[in-house]
């Protein structure tokens, strides 16, 4: 199938159509999303190529041991950390304590009042990058006022940790976010407020003015990652370290877990009864080994896990791998977003360019080209994706490809639906030039006929009129047998000329036929009676044929096996039914052995011209249906009397 320009236009146009409609339904999936993490967080680490510092050390609480704590033990446990010199403390409290008070809040906004340059209060937010504005929550509870102000800046204490959702829309946090960004708006849930984030990447210090109550209030905010890295380099007096951080990217994870000190809260202090951090003998000498770190406090969830190469990893390494690269400089960078929808349409005009450039040429397309258009454009990106990987930027992988593949399939569906159309379409056209070439022959037979009347008859009519008047005028000559010559030969051409005229009757197909042989001869059969020329009563034996199905060789056979039942009930009728003969009955027979096939026509009366033997002799009738016999695959025909004294004429043939 050869297409012409606009409809290879057309056709880029429904692959950029499909693209668009494969978009939106993928985009929100989380299996798609599970794929391009897993593609991702293999590849970096199997490139190993973030480096590792030992200034970040964790301390984990399980789910079952924060049920007997109390903020106190957090402000206890931290005084401790701080006292044994360690640079900077991140809480990460559950998330249940964001807003409800449970007692002990007062040892936190003691510990706030007093160690704020080193203390760093984290709390979950929707990633900023998954739509509408996310909702964000503030410490009020954790933090000392003055008359009804913080008597501490909030961005300086509390920083975000980005977490993703189920959609773009929701609000329930399932699992830290691999991606890091500049600054966005953010909605307080308590206020009310949109408020610009500062996530940890960014370094300049960008200022949002928003509404609380009936005031005009200025309010900044940090990552958490970013607030105690920065708190960190202040601890060390090395604030110039932190101006060459980057912006923001996807994190460079140094491993699967495992890779940071940690300890468990058990082995520092005794959980009991007591709302403090009671430490006993052999657990003070792990306290020493947080000097100078960055230390992690969390308490492990169900949701805060994220799967890494099909491995969990807490919520609280995931932020020491954020700081890790921060520190390190190692981040992966990431393209703007709008870059994603422009690489997926162009890749969707590539692949269906591909598509059909294979019908620019007569043939097959799917038998030249198959998939391979689409996988050469998947194979083109995935080494683009790898050469951009190796040079430190990760573009979407698992969207653009699942897109385009199933952009390729709908295209190939398309054209090869628009082929068996097209295959129709050609069809009616040949059928069409078939009918106007039998139209044409008709034509030019009765023309041929008309010629031959209206010329060299009209002259032989002359040439014996001539005669006899030279006959009249020569008594003596003797034109008696040239005239019945000429006549002969007028009687001759005539009849030729009704058989042409005949034929050219009989080159129209039969309607009947389109329902099949049988169904062709048992209607004749009904419009003989009808009319009365066949006054016979009729034996109908007739059974449906296999036929092939739009195979013109046995339309134009069966024409003709038409033809020759036509002839031989012509010959009944003519020979056998009464007044011309004595027969009673006709039994016509169809049937089909095999892929061997037998028409009979059968009577019970006998010819009165005594023509009842067995063989084919006979005249211009018999001839016809002898041609027909030959011209059949695997022809034969016979008339022979039958049992009862009548005559049987059949035909066999095969398919």
């Amino acid at each position: 199938m050869i297409l012409g320009n606009t409809s290879q236009n057309a056709f880029i146009g429904l692959g950029i159509g499909f693209s668009v409609i494969y978009g939106l339904l993928l985009f929100n999936l989380p299996v798609v999303r599970n794929i391009e993490d897993r593609v991702n967080d293999s590849l970096i680490l199997l490139r190993k190529s973030g480096k590792q510092t030992d200034d970040i050390a964790l301390i984990n609480i399980s789910a079952d041991k924060q049920a007997f704590l109390k903020p106190s033990f957090y402000a206890d446990l931290s005084k401790r950390l701080l006292s044994e010199r360690a640079a900077v403390v991140v809480l990460n409290f559950p998330h249940s304590w964001r807003e409800s008070k449970i007692g002990g809040e007062e040892d936190i906004i003691e510990l706030v009042e007093k160690h704020g340059d080193r203390i760093v209060l984290a709390v979950r937010t929707i990633a900023t990058g998954q739509g509408q504005t996310p909702i964000v929550s503030i410490y009020n509870h954790f933090l000392p006022f003055k008359d009804v102000q913080p008597a501490v800046n909030i961005e300086k204490i509390q920083g975000f940790v980005e977490y993703e959702s189920y959609s773009k829309n929701s609000t329930v946090p399932i699992r830290p976010a691999r991606k890091i960004t500049s600054i966005d708006k953010f909605r307080s849930d308590d206020q009310k407020t949109a408020i610009k984030l500062k996530s940890a990447a960014y370094i300049r210090q960008k200022i949002s003015t928003h509404s609380i109550g009936d005031q005009k209030t200025e309010i900044k905010l940090k990552s958490a990652a970013w607030l105690s890295l920065e708190k960190y380099y202040q601890f060390l007096n090395q604030k110039e370290k932190l101006s060459s951080s980057p912006q923001s990217g996807h994190i460079n994870f140094v491993g699967t877990t495992g890779k940071f000190n940690s300890i468990d809260i058990d082995k520092l202090c005794f959980i009991g009864t007591s709302d403090k951090c009671v430490i006993t003998e052999n657990n003070q000498q792990n306290f020493p080994k947080f000097r100078n770190k960055i230390v992690l406090v969390g308490i492990t969830q169900q949701h805060d896990y994220l799967y890494v190469a099909g491995k969990q990893m807490p919520a609280t390494e995931v932020q020491a791998n954020l700081i890790n690269n921060l520190m390190t400089e190692s981040l992966y960078k990431i393209p703007p977003n709008y870059l994603q929808p422009v690489i997926i349409l162009i890749g969707a005009v590539i692949v269906s360019q591909f598509m059909i450039s294979g019908t620019t040429k007569p043939g097959n397309w799917h038998q030249r080209w198959g998939i391979l258009p689409i996988l050469v454009v998947i194979g083109g990106y995935g080494s683009l994706y790898l050469l951009c990987f190796y040079k430190g930027v990760i573009f979407p992988i698992a969207l653009p490809i699942l897109i385009w593949f199933a952009t390729g399939i709908s295209l190939a569906a398309s054209l090869w639906i628009a082929q068996l159309l097209k295959q129709d379409e050609l069809k009616q056209r040949q059928l069409a030039e078939k009918q106007a070439t039998v139209l044409q022959t008709r034509k030019l037979l009765y023309r041929i006929a008309s010629d031959i009347h209206d010329r060299p008859l009209q002259e032989i009519k002359v040439v014996m009129d001539r005669i006899e008047i030279w006959q009249f005028d020569n008594p003596s000559l003797n034109t008696e047998p040239i005239l019945e010559k000429l006549l002969s030969v007028n009687r001759d051409i005539r009849a030729q000329l009704n058989d042409i005229r005949t034929i050219a009757d009989k080159l129209k197909l039969t309607p009947e036929l389109r329902s099949g042989l049988d169904m062709g001869i048992r209607s004749k059969l009904k419009e003989l009676v009808r009319s009365g020329e066949l006054t016979l009563k009729v034996i109908d034996n007739i059974q449906p044929l296999e036929e092939p199905d739009l195979d013109s060789t046995w339309i134009d056979a069966r024409e003709d096996i038409f033809r020759f039942f036509r002839e031989a009930v012509a010959n009944v009728i003519r020979h056998a039914q009464p007044p011309q003969g004595n027969a009673t009955t006709v039994k016509v027979s169809l049937f089909q052995e095999g892929g061997e096939c037998v028409l009979m026509v059968e009577n019970d009366g006998s010819f009165t011209n005594g023509s009842a033997t067995k063989g084919h002799g006979g005249g211009y009738g018999t001839k016809i249906m002898e041609s027909i016999a030959m011209e059949l695959t695997g022809g034969k025909w016979e008339r022979s009397p039958s049992a009862n004294g009548g005559m049987v004429v059949k035909l066999v043939w095969k398919f």
